[in-house]
């Protein structure tokens, strides 16, 4: 009676499921057919939206090369360029106001510079170039103005070391020892740079060492 009972139940179900079961092969049918037209719809419309960005994309390299002239081809577009200019949401007057405002921008950043009258100018400018930050080729020429300063610095002290040593010779002193001691003399030889030399010079009179040359 048992396996009776079961055989009937797997018979009624299966009897109960050939409805289902048709229903489920047309459902499954019919949502291919609607996939084949959504599938080609959307490769339409991704070409759609590929052809009008790259329309806008040469609108706005159009207007820039307009605008910006042989400035162009120094500060070309791709040092602003942001991908967000192709979204629907970007009007296209708003990115032309930005084009405008980086073209006058740079007339300032410019003018800025040469205004430093430096003689690392093209350097300056190129720096810009690659950034459009002024700051930026401010604190170059500023590094360029320290090092030189540092430079004239070291010439000034090699200038003054050397004037001190030909107006003032060495030349044999007379010092009185604060101490009657007996002097010993030692003859020897020096091998120093000038600013040594006259450090060395300037020891041996404050601590009134006799020296001078041998004979």
């Amino acid at each position: 009676l048992k396996e009776a009972l079961g055989k009937k139940r797997i018979e009624i179900k299966k009897a109960y499921m050939v409805p289902c079961d048709v229903f489920e092969a047309k459902i499954k049918e019919l949502t291919a057919m609607i996939d084949e037209p959504i599938g080609a719809i959307d490769t339409q419309i991704k070409a759609y939206e590929d052809e009008k960005k790259a329309v806008k994309r040469h609108e706005i390299e159009t207007y820039y090369a307009e605008t910006m002239g042989d400035l162009s081809t120094v500060y070309p577009l791709t040092i602003i360029w942001t991908d967000k200019w192709l979204n629907t949401t970007a009007k296209l007057k708003d990115i032309q106001t930005a084009i405008d405002e980086t073209k006058a921008k740079i007339g300032r950043d410019t003018e800025a510079i040469r205004a430093l009258k430096s003689d690392n100018e093209a350097y300056l400018l190129d720096v810009y170039a690659k950034t459009l930050d002024v700051s930026t080729a401010i604190a170059e020429q500023k590094r360029f103005e320290e090092r030189a300063q540092r430079q004239a610095e070291i010439e000034e002290r090699k200038r003054i070391a050397e004037t001190k040593i030909k107006q003032e010779p060495i030349i044999e002193q007379e010092v009185v020892p604060a101490e009657e001691e007996p002097l010993i003399t030692i003859d020897f030889r020096v091998w120093a740079t000038k600013e040594q030399f006259i450090g060395l010079r300037e020891y041996l009179k404050n601590n009134k060492i006799k020296f001078g040359r041998v004979e």
